[in-house]
């Protein structure tokens, strides 16, 4: 999905959800920042040289 799509859908979550868990191979921080969420909890996972973000947002 492109950014636009990405920040329209972290929008429309949060309109509707008070918490919302995202999972992400990119650094997304402040496209959940500007759709009105706050990181409460992050963990990076990692298999070989892929990583995967995993945020708590509310």
């Amino acid at each position: 999905a492109t950014p636009e799509d990405q920040l329209s859908i972290l929008s429309s979550a949060r309109r509707i959800a008070k918490k919302v868990v995202v999972v992400t191979m990119e650094t997304m921080d402040d496209m959940i920042h500007e759709a009105g969420f706050e990181i409460t909890d992050r963990c990076i996972t990692r298999k070989g040289s892929f990583t995967r973000q995993i945020l708590v947002c509310e």
